[in-house]
């Protein structure tokens, strides 16, 4: 476990928008579009576990345009002064109500946000972007991880998520 999460501090520390994978820059480039126009915009990122979404979460904190928050709405979180926006990662829709979860956040007067879960919600309140992960971004995300001299766990014709890679499954 030590060395798994000295490799996801590695990456947070190395890591920039030419990692992302085909499937992962196609999704970017809908948010960064869809994140350029002004007023109250909302997103829901989703696809199933390891294929990328919270890498999508950190690069576009990384670029500026949206503030991440890890931990869903369990976490309290303090905005930076300057926020356009947040990423709210592990949002749990069997958990929470989709309507809930945006009265929380307009709570704190942000407006522009991205939710990210594994699963897309059943109200149909917000546009959505759904990830998968193929074969090819495994071997993109095989060949950003050994540059940076992470140890590799799992032979690529066995991984089934970007996590699996380091840990050796998931």
């Amino acid at each position: 476990m030590k060395s798994y999460l000295s490799a996801i501090n590695k990456i947070k520390k190395e890591f920039d928008n030419n990692w992302l994978t085909d499937s992962q820059r196609k999704v970017f480039d809908k948010l960064k579009d869809h994140f350029s126009f002004y007023g109250s915009i909302t997103g829901f990122l989703y696809g199933p576990p390891g294929c990328g979404k919270t890498f999508i979460g950190w690069v576009l904190e990384k670029e500026g345009i949206l503030e991440y928050i890890p931990g869903g709405m369990k976490s309290k979180y303090n905005f930076s002064s300057t926020v356009k926006g947040v990423v709210i990662d592990n949002i749990d829709f069997e958990r929470y109500r989709l309507r809930d979860v945006m009265k929380n956040i307009a709570l704190d007067d942000i407006n522009r946000y991205l939710l990210i879960g594994r699963f897309p919600p059943d109200e149909k309140l917000m546009r959505e972007f759904k990830l998968n992960l193929r074969r090819d971004d495994l071997i993109k995300a095989r060949e950003n991880l050994k540059n940076i001299g992470c140890s590799l766990h799992v032979n690529i014709e066995n991984a089934t998520s970007f996590w699996s890679l380091l840990k050796g499954g998931y």
